[in-house]
């Protein structure tokens, strides 16, 4: 193709308003991905929240428990 522009003498044509399309549609899939792994790392965050709280509420259970076996 180099050799026919070449030959021709005819500028390549630049497709600017293409390439910006393109670029936004790829920030745009981009920020989708990034919201829906955000999606995901909240919700896995949030289960791990809540696995510790119960963890913690069941230390103090015990905790009670054995105390008031001691007393």
């Amino acid at each position: 193709m180099n050799t026919c522009v070449y030959l021709c003498q005819v500028e390549v044509t630049k497709y600017e308003e293409l390439e910006e399309a393109a670029a936004e549609l790829k920030l745009k899939i981009l920020l989708w991905d990034s919201l829906s792994q955000w999606d995901v790392t909240v919700a896995e965050w949030m289960e791990v929240q809540t696995m510790s709280f119960f963890v913690r509420e069941l230390f103090v259970w015990l905790l009670i428990a054995v105390m008031s076996q001691w007393l």
